[in-house]
């Protein structure tokens, strides 16, 4: 099941006093979103026993209202909209940082029709197996314990079902000991607003407390556990990737499960290794349960609400008291999975970069293969044949799912790469180069905040397995930590088949790497380490998935900001410059430091009441997002860092910030002239000529600085800066578990970096870029500012080499001629104009132009107003506008580009060959003699323009294949041409295609199962429960993710075999259908 659309409300509430009476009035906006399948879906679509896309209309999504009474009252009473009563569902952890600050909404919440509303009772005991309604009265953390374990119901993924319950053991958290050399802030007791005294940070006296050899509890296996083969081989089978699973996000029913599932054999490993035919533990009820007769090992952390159970047995039986909900209790929600193999290259980020000692020539070279990339797209290099590779190359990585793209629709790229390979001279028509330069902007924009390719990838992390099981092993009455009569948990240690502290395994790799976890704040968060090759994880793990990391039992997840094992990753990078750049906090007598936040866990508890007074409370106060405040004052911070250093005639570094800093008081009255400017053109003028005069005043009185001296002058600002940067982590780290915890950053919490004047220093120029989009709703360029530091000076050089203001007058000078010239050559064949075609052509364009127009014009209005403007806010203003409105216009464009297709299909395709067509395209010109435009020629007959190019290239295109000894060099690898017979895709229906399923007028399918009866397009199928029928005669099954809908008749508009090189039916595996809806 895919694509289950939902409404969207935005609510608007208008009080109005009068003398006689309030008046309420409500507004809303509607909008139509798309969610996968969760099991809220499931338990709703088996409560009602009707599909969920025939009864998703109950559910709605509401952005609350930043005004606490308004939207606890829509909370506390619901609302009626179009005649229809809604009230509270419930929301999710990520909905709760939803904020919105154009709309001023903080978050987001699920309402149901009112005529549904015992369904939530019902969602909280089958969720809950009826434990929830026990935390009634009693004191508990509302967010974490009852918000966030319901938004789990909500966690988007592909329903496992298994036809024997899987049996898994529910261990006691096991925790173990490490030593290492702590920073901590210092601390102070106060009494709370309860009453109870507590520990806090100092703020009144900000410093950082040395703690040597410090040894500090860590837990293991912090949200993951572990799956026999034979479960990851069943999730294998169902998920039907076409590759080995060897680890899994996953969701379990009844007791609020998350986290990770490793494939490993433990019983395997107990048997050939340690001489075992059963392991007896103690599970977290203190009861004994033999690991040998389990299918997976989980523990506390992965299982929320396992304490609401009195033990094992209790949490499996209550189960029977919902027998209509058994195939949901009997199945997994996988939410991630591993892929068939991760990227050797991935994209950094400022994060990262703004975090590590490099000089300027450092990052420059970094990035040197992605900046080689687009300069050979530049028309000045004078080298056609490179820059038609390079742009070839790079379409088809387009076409790949390119990260970066994601949610863009690639068709107009993909219609363009296949036709370059059929001809490289449309590299210069004028409309393809516009096009491909709007993506290559964006990506030059990206690339200018930090987003270019290094070495490394993403992998999921976990503990390591070794230490773990014989841990388990080992357990004597000692190793279980016993309060209050119960067991709360059990000792780790590390084994001699595990891996020694700083040291890291990934399957079939080893070397010196980085860890970065994002996201990131502090330099001490990137983490040095080696990965190793270790005798039993080569034996279990070496024909793992490689996107996956094992930690030893250390303090690296602690350091890099308490990262957990529930599907957390990290960017293992694989450069030497960057690990040589990364900064450790290294004292002078030569002892490395760690920061360590002490607060780590605290929790706000309120009583859980049964009308949920307080739980509405707690979830707005904690509404929002401070994250992303926070992660842009770490960049400051980190900015400062960063500074390049310059040297006077003594020798003594500083850096140029602090002498530009000391150059604008001394000129303060000329700076205040241009900051109170207003207008925009006068202001950029003062600004020039400020920076002229004080470059000029660096050349005369200081000295650039070596290398070497530039890194030393980094780790001093560290050292300067770097209690401001803890601070800013500890910020974070509070902020990010505030959905969960109740406690919110508060300016009062703030206040300590008024020390540094944070409020007054702008953003970095490289955010900006790093967040770019067309209309820039997150950072606005007059957020950010230029100072001398490593990545704002390469961001300034990539936009002033690369940017568009370097490529608009190539852009320019690009011509369409050559495609009327292609479409013209069938004047070659005989054919002639035909002049009733060229009238209904005229027609339908002039419409189609009128039509688009009209479309068009409230934005374009908005964009000709925005010309004028020259006040700062006025342009955030009509920015937001803008961007609000193109969303509703690209809709109704594509509604257009359907009708005006079904117009070419009756009135021009059913009566003319493609031949004259496209003559008539050529020779077409309106009452001002104005052709008919490039774009109109590619989106609604590309395939008759691509079948006139196949001709000319004798059915032979152009492909690029990878050959170490290759000629043709893009982004870290070679490659070498060759000609290749082309396969024929229709991109013009695939495009229709992807249109009307956009719309929600097609639907996709896929079955396996196959019986091989025939199947063509026309046919009419019929869905009953999950099987396919045709004439009663069975097709084959449904896959479980695309079998919520209605029971019923469907006809077929499309049908592809899988896998796709598969040509003969009889061979396919499974059996894609699109079916009208």
């Amino acid at each position: 099941m895919k694509g289950i659309k939902i409404k969207e409300l935005l609510i608007k509430i208008n009080i109005n006093e009068t003398e006689e009476e309030t008046i309420i009035e409500k507004t809303y906006k509607e909008n139509e979103i798309t969610m996968d399948n969760n099991y809220l879906f499931e338990i709703y679509s088996t409560y009602k026993r009707q599909a969920i896309e025939d009864i998703a209309k109950n559910i709605i999504k509401v952005n609350l209202l930043d005004d606490k009474i308004q939207a606890r009252d829509l909370l506390m009473n619901g609302f009626k909209y179009k005649d229809i009563e809604y009230v509270a569902l419930l929301t999710t952890v990520g909905a709760m940082k939803h904020e919105n600050m154009e709309l001023e909404t903080k978050c987001d919440y699920f309402f149901i029709n009112k005529e549904d509303e015992d369904f939530i009772n019902e969602l909280e005991n089958i969720a809950s197996c009826g434990k929830l309604k026990t935390l009634e009265g009693k004191e508990i953390c509302i967010n974490k314990d009852i918000v966030s374990r319901l938004s789990l119901l909500l966690s988007s993924g592909t329903m496992v079902y298994f036809n024997k319950p899987l049996k898994f053991a529910v261990l006691p958290e096991m925790t173990f000991k490490y030593i290492n050399n702590y920073l901590q802030f210092a601390e102070k007791k106060i009494v709370d607003k309860n009453g109870k005294e507590t520990t806090v940070i100092d703020q009144d006296n900000l410093r950082l407390t040395k703690h040597p050899n410090l040894e500090v509890k860590h837990i293991a296996m912090d949200g993951s556990g572990f799956m026999m083969p034979s479960v990851a081989g069943e999730i294998s089978r169902q998920l039907n990737k076409g590759y080995r699973i060897d680890w899994v996000g996953f969701r379990m029913l009844g007791n609020a499960s998350k986290g990770l599932l490793v494939k490993f054999d433990w019983k395997k490993y107990l048997k050939e290794e340690k001489g075992l035919d059963k392991l007896i533990v103690k599970d977290m009820w203190g009861n004994d349960v033999d690991l040998f007769e389990v299918d997976l090992v989980l523990n506390e952390s992965l299982v929320k609400w396992g304490k609401l159970f009195s033990s094992y047995d209790e949490m499996i039986n209550s189960r029977k008291d919902y027998p209509k909900y058994k195939k949901l209790f009997n199945s997994l929600c996988i939410t991630k999975f591993n892929k068939k193999e991760p990227k050797e290259y991935s994209l950094s980020n400022y994060q990262v970069l703004s975090n590590l000692a490099l000089t300027y020539s450092e990052l420059y070279n970094l990035a040197t293969e992605d900046i080689e990339v687009y300069t050979n797209l530049l028309y000045r290099n004078q080298d056609k044949e490179k820059m038609v590779d390079t742009l070839r190359i790079m379409l088809g990585d387009w076409a790949k799912n390119d990260e970066e793209l994601e949610g863009l629709d690639l068709t107009p790229y993909t219609k363009i790469h296949q036709a370059l390979q059929l001809d490289g001279d449309l590299v210069k028509v004028r409309n393809c180069k516009l096009l491909i330069d709007k993506m290559i902007n964006k990506k030059i924009n990206l690339m200018a905040g930090g987003r270019f390719h290094v070495k490394g990838n993403y992998k999921v992390v976990i503990k390591d397995v070794f230490s773990y099981f014989d841990s388990l092993i080992s357990l004597n009455k000692s190793d279980y930590i016993i309060e209050d009569g119960k067991i709360k948990g059990i000792k780790g240690y590390i084994s001699e088949n595990g891996l020694k502290p700083e040291t890291n395994y990934v399957p079939n790799e080893e070397g010196n790497r980085v860890l970065a976890r994002c996201p990131l704040n502090s330099a001490t968060e990137l983490i040095k380490t080696t990965l190793v090759k270790n005798e039993m994880y080569d034996k279990y793990f070496n024909n793992f998935s490689e996107d996956i990391i094992f930690y030893a039992f250390d303090d690296f997840m602690m350091r890099q900001s308490g990262e957990d094992e529930d599907t957390d990753i990290s960017l293992v990078i694989d450069n030497e410059t960057i690990y040589n750049s990364v900064i450790e906090d290294i004292d002078e007598e030569g002892t490395r430091w760690c920061f360590r936040n002490q607060f780590d866990g605290k929790a706000d508890k309120r009583v859980y009441d049964k009308e949920k007074k307080n739980m509405y409370d707690c979830i707005l106060e904690t509404a929002g997002n401070s994250i992303g405040r926070l992660s842009n004052n770490g960049a400051k911070i980190s900015n400062l860092i960063g500074a390049i250093a310059l040297k006077n005639d003594y020798g003594e570094l500083t850096s140029k910030m602090q002498v530009y800093e000391k150059y604008k008081e001394r000129h303060k009255s000329k700076y205040n002239k241009a900051k109170n400017e207003r207008d925009v053109d006068k202001k950029k003028t003062l600004y020039i000529e400020l920076n002229e005069n004080f470059d000029r005043f660096v050349k005369t009185n200081y000295l650039e600085v070596s290398p070497e001296e530039q890194k030393i002058f980094t780790l001093k600002q560290f050292q300067e800066y770097k209690m401001y940067s803890y601070y800013t982590l500890y910020l974070q780290m509070v902020a990010i578990d505030s959905v969960k915890t109740n406690i919110k950053v508060d300016k009062e919490m703030e206040k300590p970096l008024n020390e540094i004047g944070i409020k007054k220093i702008k953003k970095p120029i490289y955010i900006y870029h790093s967040k770019y989009k067309e209309i820039n709703k997150s950072v606005n360029y007059s957020d950010v500012g230029y100072t001398d530091t490593t990545l704002n000076k390469f961001c300034r050089t990539i936009i002033n080499e690369l940017g568009f203001k370097a490529r608009k007058n190539e852009l320019d000078q690009a011509k369409n001629d050559h495609i009327y010239t292609v479409m013209r050559s069938v004047e070659k064949e005989g054919y002639t104009l035909n002049d009733d075609l060229l009238i209904s052509l005229g027609e339908i364009y002039k419409n189609y132009l009128k039509v688009s127009d009209l479309i068009k014009e409230p934005t374009r209005k908005l964009y000709e107003e925005k010309k004028n403007i020259k006040d700062e806010l006025e342009l955030t203003t009509i920015n937001n506008k803008i961007a609000l409105l193109e969303k509703e216009r690209n809709n109704k464009l594509l509604t257009l580009s359907l009708k005006v297709n079904e117009k070419i299909d009756d009135d021009i395709r059913s009566k003319y060959k493609p031949k004259e067509i496209l003559l008539a395209l050529a020779k077409y010109r309106d009452e001002s003699n104005n052709r008919i435009k490039p774009y109109f020629i590619f989106e609604f007959f590309f395939e008759e323009f691509k079948n006139v190019l196949a001709e000319r290239a004798k059915g032979l295109i152009t492909v690029y294949k990878l050959d170490n000894k290759g000629s043709i060099h893009y982004l870290y690898k070679d490659y070498k041409k060759e000609l290749k017979e082309m396969t024929d895709i229709n991109l013009s229906e695939e495009d229709k295609l992807k249109k009307r399923e956009k719309l929600g007028e097609v639907k996709k399918l896929r079955i396996n199962e196959l019986t091989y009866i025939d199947i063509e397009e026309g046919y009419i199928i019929t869905k009953k429960d999950e099987d396919v029928l045709i004439n009663k005669d069975k097709l084959g099954h449904l896959f479980t993710e695309f079998i919520g809908f209605e029971d019923g008749n469907y006809k077929v508009v499309k049908r592809e075999f899988s896998p796709k090189k598969v040509t003969d039916y009889k061979d396919a595996k499974s059996l894609t259908l699109f079916i009208e809806v």
